[in-house]
């Protein structure tokens, strides 16, 4: 009797653990979203016509243009790790990488974090290598509009330093975003629509940190 306890005891706490294995198991799942940009200048007047690169790692770059309104919208997605029951069920941040080379050489990069609305922080590289340790990082502005150029990472922690933008100019944006959910695809992936609108926010010129 007892060594059966013993085995029902022991198949009971396989059965248990399993079960904790297989909820907080992690997957790779996504979300789909309709991007809606507005640039305008410094005036709030709309960039019309302004040619606008869009790029992902996993995604050949997309070249497109504003219409009359300075707006300009694609489709896409953003992948992130859940547990298998437990979730999150949408990333934490959609990250909307653009250059606008018609009115700087620079790249940046906006995350769009899970308030569902308001300002939005973003990075600026020479180039699409958005890492700090590619040595093309010129910067971060955070969502009240203020510049750093030095940033710690790891541990023991590493000291990034900015380097000098392209050009020698660093155009700043007022960025600002709406995330609102939209339903679902066919395939069962949640949708959303994001409208990030950027506005021109002054040339800075940075000195060493």
């Amino acid at each position: 009797m007892l060594k059966l306890l013993l085995i029902g005891g022991g198949l009971a706490v396989a059965a248990a653990t399993s079960s904790l294995v297989f909820i907080f198991s992690l997957g790779q799942k996504s979300v789909t979203y309709e991007a809606v940009l507005q640039l305008l200048d410094a005036a709030g007047q709309p960039l019309a016509h302004q040619p606008v690169v869009v790029w992902r790692y996993d995604y050949p770059r997309q070249l497109l243009r504003t219409d009359s309104a300075g707006q300009v919208r694609w489709q896409a997605q953003e992948s992130f790790s859940a547990s298998v029951l437990i979730g999150p069920k949408r990333p934490d941040v959609f990250l909307v990488r653009l250059a606008v080379p018609e009115v700087s050489p620079l790249y940046y990069r906006f995350e769009v974090g899970r308030k569902d609305s308001g300002p939005v922080p973003y990075q600026v590289f020479n180039t699409e290598y958005d890492y700090y340790f590619g040595h093309q990082w010129v910067g971060d502005v955070d969502a009240a509009g203020r510049l750093r150029r030095e940033v710690k990472q790891g541990s023991p922690a590493t000291t990034y330093q900015a380097v000098p933008p392209t050009g020698g100019q660093l155009l700043r944006w007022q960025a600002t975003a709406t995330l609102r959910p939209a339903g679902q695809q066919p395939d069962g992936r949640a949708h959303y629509t994001l409208a990030l609108t950027l506005r021109q926010h002054g040339l800075a010129l940075p000195e060493a940190p």
